[in-house]
């Protein structure tokens, strides 16, 4: 099934407008269907180059503000979403391309999202003050009304908190949303023309230990509370770790002959308590680039840059 729709994605600039656009519009209704446009628009730039990529996002864009026009601002706000994320995945999806390696889409992926932080507060000054303004006058009097704060000293510790977490926060979604749907692009690409190339791909993913030491230096200096910027940053870098935990995890399962159930239940775990799972996946990526787990558990050695289209390894625009 997942073989027919992204071939009928590749069939045609229609076709794959029809999805990248169509989508868009459903997951204005129901978000989470925003993946399968932003991936459709990923593989049109991976296997067709960035000129079609470009040509993809631009006519996504426009249909979308034609639809706009008709006044309602759900629709609006969709468009000025889904045109922000279609620029940026087609971004990412031509570093992917040109180098065949899921560390440096992941990495670029970061890249984007540590240069959203630093533009927020470069224009901003103090972000966490403008999100709360916005909070008391959007989230508070919904709060207030439905009375599921009670306590007015309790909703102001809510909100502050809150305010405090948003920056990184929408940074680490957006990346997570253009690293997912590339994911999702490449494992479609993989099944019309590399069966199993995605899979040796992402089990070998390692994310370098300049992106490790950068963790480790942002999570030291935000643990003393005293620089905001960098906490925010160590949020975006920490999540690129949850990818290469979730490359180990995926790695020992299968080195091990163990049930698929095994994986299920961590990406049940991760969809229902992502506050707890989230940061071990993390945190097991990250000490993997030291002690290479992979490395402990499989005979097969991890090499990143195994490409996915043999035929067409990127280097060709």
């Amino acid at each position: 099934m997942m073989k027919a729709f992204a071939g009928w994605v590749l069939a045609g600039r229609v076709s794959a407008l029809t999805v990248t656009g169509g989508f868009a519009m459903l997951s204005i209704a129901f978000p989470p269907l925003l993946l399968i446009s932003l991936a459709s628009l990923a593989l049109v730039g991976l296997r067709m180059g960035a000129g079609e990529g470009l040509l993809m996002a631009v006519s996504s864009a426009v249909l979308m503000f034609a639809l706009s026009l008709s006044g309602s601002p759900a629709i609006w706000m969709g468009f000025m979403i889904c045109t922000t994320l279609w620029i940026l995945t087609w971004l990412v999806s031509q570093a992917y391309r040109r180098y065949a390696s899921t560390a440096v889409m992941i990495n670029a992926a970061g890249a984007i999202g540590a240069f959203l932080v630093i533009t927020a507060y470069l224009i901003l000054g103090d972000p966490a003050e403008h999100w709360l303004g916005l909070l008391d006058q959007h989230l508070r009097p919904q709060l207030t009304q439905a009375q599921l704060v009670p306590d007015e000293a309790e909703l102001n510790q809510l909100l502050v908190g809150f305010s405090q977490v948003m920056t990184g926060g929408i940074a680490g979604l957006i990346c997570l949303l253009i690293i997912v749907s590339l994911l999702l692009a490449r494992w479609w690409q993989a099944i019309l023309f590399n069966p199993g190339g995605f899979q040796r791909e992402f089990h070998s993913l390692k994310l370098g230990r300049f992106t490790a030491w950068s963790m480790l230096a942002l999570l030291a200096i935000s643990l003393t509370g005293q620089l905001a910027l960098t906490t925010d940053l160590a949020t975006v870098v920490w999540l690129l770790f949850l990818f290469q935990g979730l490359a180990v995890i995926h790695h020992l399962v299968l080195q091990a002959g163990m049930n698929i159930g095994w994986l299920l239940a961590i990406y049940i775990l991760l969809a229902v308590i992502p506050y707890y799972t989230a940061p071990v996946l993390s945190g097991l990526g990250l000490i993997d680039t030291w002690f290479g787990f992979r490395l402990r558990i499989g005979k097969q050695k991890p090499v990143d840059n195994e490409t996915v289209d043999d035929e067409e390894s990127g280097k060709d625009g």
